[in-house]
C-alpha cells in the first residue's frame, strides 16, 4: 500500500508512480475477518453485507475491489497518493462494472472523510512508512471517520523482530546513496546483499545464518517491495506498547491482533506460551513479551474507539453464530489402532475423533472445502433441548481452540463458492480478468493463487455461458490420446478447490 506523503499528490514524492508498490488482497484485512474478531472480543460489529469500508493507502484497489465484488450491498472507498495506481484501479472497476467501490487520489492529511461514518477502516502498509506528523493524521482520521462500533486495522513494522532488518536497511541506504536513479539503487542493493549472503554462507557462524536467511528472503522480493520497504526514506518500526500509546493519545483503543493466534503464542512450545501468559501482565504487556519471544517483525493491530469496552478474553458463544471453514483432514491410524480416527490440520493441530459430534462436524467441513457451514448445521439434526445445548457448547469450545491454532476459520458471512462443478461453470469475474494478464489471480477466499498454463487459459472462458462440451473444445489435453472431457473435469475441479468457481 502507498504511504501518504506531506506533498501534494501530483508530486509523486515517494516514487509510487515510477515504481508501484506490489498490491494484493490481504486476508486478515478483509472486513469479514475484522467483524468476526470484534465479535469474538465482545464488540457487536456491523453486518458486512451492509457496511461501509474505507481503505487508506489503497494503491490500485487490489485489496478493496475483491471485497466489493462479493459484498454488493456494501460501500467501499479507497484513497491513495499514487495517480498511476488509482487510475489502474479505476480502470479495473470499470471493466468489472462495479458501482459500490470508489478510488480517489488523495493525501490522507487533507482527506475530510464523508458524511457517513465507516464501519471498517484499513490502513495496511502506511503507519511505519511515513513521518510522525502523517502518523498523527492517520490516527486522527481513523478516529474521526470510524463508526461508534467500528473496527480499524493498522499494520506496521514492529520491534524487536525488525531490528536486524533495520540495521541491514541503514547499511544499504548508505551503500546505495548517490547511485543514481531507482534502477541503479536497486541493482547496487541486490549486488551488496548477494555478496554478503554468499560470505555468510561460506564464513559465518551458526548465529549469523539467520541473517543469511533474512537476506535470501529479501532477494526474492520484488523491486517494488525493496524500494518502498527496505530502501524507503522513512521506515520507523516501533514497539507495540508505543503504538498502543500513540493510538490512545488519539482516542483509540487496542482491540486485538488480526492474527488472533499470535496473541496466545501460537508457534511457541506450549510451556513457553503459558509462561508468557503468566508473566506478561496486562494485555499489551503480554503482546510485548510475545514479540520478544517470537522475534515478531510485523503486526496488523485492530483498533476501536476508546469508549468501547472489548473483552480481554475470547467469547466462545460468538462461535455459535459463525460460518466455519476447516482445514482439518481425516486420518486413520494403522496397526493396532487402525480404527482410531484423527484429524490433522496444515498448522499441525491434531484432534482425536472420540466425539461423534466432532467427527460428524469435521467430516462435513472436509467435504465442504473450500467452503464451509454455519455452526448450527454442524450439529446432529436429531439432537434437541439440553443435549443439543451441551453438544453445541463442546463443539464451540473445540472450534475456538482450533481457530487460535489457525486450523479453523470463523467468518460472519458464507463464502459464495461452488460446492460442485455445474454444467455451465462460472468463475470469479475478477479472476477471469486477471488470468488474461497474469498467472497470479485473486480467489473468492480473498487470497492469491498461482495458476498453471492450462488452468489460466481456461479461466477467462468460465463466464457461465458455455457448457462442458463447449469448454472441452477449448481445452488442449496433455496428450493427443487424452480424453478432453476428463482433462476438463480435472481442471474445473482444481479451480473449484482453489476457490475460483462461484456457487
Amino acid at each position: 500500500m502507498t504511504p501518504m506523503a506531506e506533498q501534494t499528490p501530483c508530486d509523486d514524492p515517494l516514487g509510487y508512480d515510477e515504481l508501484p508498490y506490489p498490491s494484493g488482497p490481504y486476508p486478515y484485512s478483509h472486513c469479514d475477518h475484522l467483524a468476526t474478531v470484534a465479535r469474538l472480543f465482545g464488540i457487536p460489529s456491523t453486518d458486512v453485507r451492509q457496511c461501509r469500508v474505507l481503505e487508506i493507502g489503497c494503491a490500485d484497489g487490489a485489496n478493496l475491489i475483491p471485497m466489493a465484488l462479493t459484498l454488493p450491498g456494501s460501500q467501499f472507498v479507497g484513497i491513495d497518493l499514487s495517480r498511476r495506481q488509482v487510475q489502474a484501479g479505476r480502470e479495473l472497476i470499470a471493466e468489472l462494472e462495479l458501482g459500490n467501490v470508489q478510488l480517489h487520489q488523495q493525501d490522507l492529511t487533507t482527506y475530510a472523510g464523508e458524511a457517513a461514518k465507516f464501519d471498517y477502516i484499513i490502513a495496511h502498509g502506511v503507519y511505519s512508512w511515513t513521518t510522525l506528523r502523517v502518523r498523527d493524521s492517520l490516527l486522527r482520521l481513523i478516529r474521526d471517520c470510524l463508526a461508534p462500533r467500528g473496527v480499524g486495522l493498522v499494520s506496521y513494522n514492529v520491534l524487536p523482530g525488525w531490528q536486524q532488518r533495520q540495521a541491514l536497511r541503514e547499511w544499504l541506504l548508505r551503500a546505495t546513496a548517490g547511485s543514481g536513479g531507482t534502477a541503479a539503487r536497486l541493482g547496487k542493493a541486490r549486488q551488496r546483499m548477494a555478496g554478503l549472503r554468499d560470505a555468510l554462507h561460506r564464513h559465518g557462524n551458526a548465529a549469523q545464518q539467520h541473517l543469511a536467511r533474512t537476506i535470501a528472503q529479501l532477494e526474492n522480493c520484488s523491486d517494488g517491495y525493496l524500494r518502498h520497504d527496505l530502501l524507503e526514506d522513512t521506515n520507523q518500526p516501533c514497539h507495540v506498547v508505543d503504538f498502543v500509546d500513540h493510538a490512545a493519545a488519539h482516542g483509540l483503543r487496542f482491540l486485538a491482533e488480526a492474527d488472533v493466534a499470535s496473541m496466545v503464542g501460537a508457534g511457541l512450545p506450549a510451556e513457553l506460551a503459558g509462561v508468557a501468559q503468566r508473566l506478561g501482565g496486562s494485555l499489551v504487556a503480554r503482546e510485548q513479551l510475545l514479540d520478544v519471544l517470537t522475534e515478531r517483525a510485523f503486526r496488523q493491530s485492530l483498533l476501536c474507539h476508546a469508549d468501547c469496552a472489548p473483552s480481554t478474553q475470547l467469547d466462545v458463544t460468538a462461535v455459535r453464530g459463525a460460518y466455519v471453514v476447516s482445514s482439518f483432514e481425516r486420518q486413520t491410524g494403522g496397526g493396532a489402532e487402525s480404527d482410531t480416527v484423527a484429524y490433522v490440520s496444515p498448522s499441525g493441530m491434531r484432534l482425536r475423533g472420540d466425539d461423534p459430534v466432532l467427527v460428524g462436524a469435521l467430516d462435513s467441513l472436509q467435504r465442504a472445502w473450500p467452503g464451509g457451514a454455519w455452526f448450527d448445521q454442524l450439529l446432529p439434526a436429531e439432537s434437541v433441548g439440553e443435549v443439543r445445548e451441551s453438544q453445541a457448547d463442546t463443539l464451540a469450545a473445540t472450534l475456538l481452540a482450533a481457530f487460535v491454532e489457525r486450523a479453523v476459520e470463523l467468518r460472519s458471512v458464507a463464502l459464495p463458492l461452488a460446492a460442485t462443478v455445474e454444467e455451465y461453470p462460472r468463475a470469479s469475474p475478477l479472476a477471469r480478468l486477471q488470468a488474461r494478464r497474469s498467472e497470479v489471480v485473486t480467489n473468492l477466499r480473498h487470497d492469491i493463487v498461482r495458476l498453471a498454463a492450462p488452468a489460466r487459459e481456461l479461466l477467462p472462458y468460465l463466464d457461465g455461458t458455455r457448457d462442458r462440451r463447449a469448454l472441452a473444445d477449448l481445452c488442449r489435453a496433455p496428450t493427443a490420446e487424452g480424453d478432453p472431457q476428463q482433462h476438463l473435469a480435472a481442471l474445473l475441479d482444481g479451480l473449484r478447490r482453489r476457490a475460483l468457481l462461484l456457487g
